[in-house]
C-alpha cells in the first residue's frame, strides 16, 4: 500500500522543481543572490550603453544604463525579476521585459525581444560584479527614496563611510555628519548622529532628508558596488554607490 503513494508525490516533487525560481538565494543557473552584472554593450546610434544590474534576493532588481557619447544620459528602472525553473533564463519584468540567458553563474547574455539568442560579433555579456565591502568603503549617495539626490554626480555629493568599528562619518552634501551605528547581519541602524551648522545656499532640503533617511535605517543590502538603506518595512530609503 505504501508505494501506492510514492508515484504520486515523486510528481508533485517534479512539478515544483520545474517551477520559475524568483529570488532564490540558493546556487542555481545563476547562482546565490543578490548578485550584480556590469558591461558594455552595443547602441545603434552611441559609443557604448553601460549596463549595471543588481540582483536582490527579494527578487527585485535595478537596473542603470548609461548612453556613452549622448552626454552620459542614464536611466534607472526596478521591477521583478525571476529566473526559469532550468536555470537558464533571466527575465527582468519592468516597462519592458528583457531577457537574458543564463550563460553560467557569471555571465549573462542579452537576448532579443522575442527571447531568442542575438546573432552578433559583438558583446551582449554581463559579468558578475564582486560585492563591495559595508566598511571602510567611501559610499556617494545617488538616490533618495527613488529620486536622484542632489549633487549627485558633484564633489558635493552627500556620502558616508563606516569604519568598522560603530563610527559612521561623511557629509549630508552641506554639512559634515558622523554618529554611530550598529550592524547584526542585514540589520543596520545610525544613532547619535550629529551634523555641523553652516547654512548652505542650496541642497538644505535634500540634506534634511538624508539625515532622516539615516536615522530610519533598519537594515541594508549591497549588491555589486551599490548600497541600499531600508525601513523596517523594506522600502528603500536611499541608495549609494562605491566611489572609484
Amino acid at each position: 500500500m505504501p508505494a501506492l503513494y510514492l508515484l504520486p508525490l515523486a510528481f508533485l516533487l517534479l512539478l515544483v522543481s520545474g517551477c520559475a525560481n524568483t529570488g532564490s538565494t540558493a546556487a542555481g543557473g545563476l547562482g546565490s543572490t543578490p548578485a550584480a552584472f556590469a558591461g558594455a554593450l552595443p547602441c545603434a546610434d552611441c559609443e557604448a550603453i553601460d549596463y549595471t544590474l543588481d540582483l536582490f534576493a527579494d527578487g527585485s532588481f535595478r537596473l542603470g544604463m548609461r548612453y556613452r557619447g549622448k552626454d552620459d544620459a542614464a536611466f534607472e528602472q526596478g521591477g521583478a525579476w525571476e529566473e526559469s525553473g532550468d536555470g537558464k533564463v533571466l527575465t527582468l519584468q519592468a516597462r519592458e521585459p528583457l531577457r537574458f540567458a543564463i550563460e553560467s553563474p557569471d555571465a549573462l547574455r542579452l537576448l532579443d525581444r522575442s527571447g531568442a539568442p542575438i546573432e552578433s560579433s559583438l558583446n551582449y555579456t554581463l559579468g558578475r560584479v564582486p560585492h563591495a565591502a559595508l566598511a571602510l568603503t567611501h559610499w556617494k549617495l545617488t538616490h533618495l527614496g527613488g529620486v536622484t539626490a542632489q549633487f549627485a554626480d558633484s564633489p558635493r555629493a552627500a556620502h558616508i563611510v563606516l569604519d568598522g568599528a560603530g563610527h559612521v562619518a561623511g557629509s549630508d552634501g552641506c554639512n559634515r555628519i558622523g554618529g554611530s551605528y550598529r550592524l547584526d547581519g542585514q540589520q543596520l541602524s545610525f544613532s547619535q548622529l550629529f551634523s555641523t551648522r553652516m547654512a548652505c545656499p542650496e541642497g538644505m532640503a535634500d540634506a534634511d532628508r538624508f539625515g532622516r533617511a539615516l536615522g530610519e535605517t533598519a537594515r541594508h543590502r549591497i549588491a555589486g558596488n551599490h548600497l541600499e538603506l531600508l525601513d523596517a518595512e523594506g522600502a528603500v530609503l536611499a541608495r549609494f554607490e562605491a566611489a572609484r
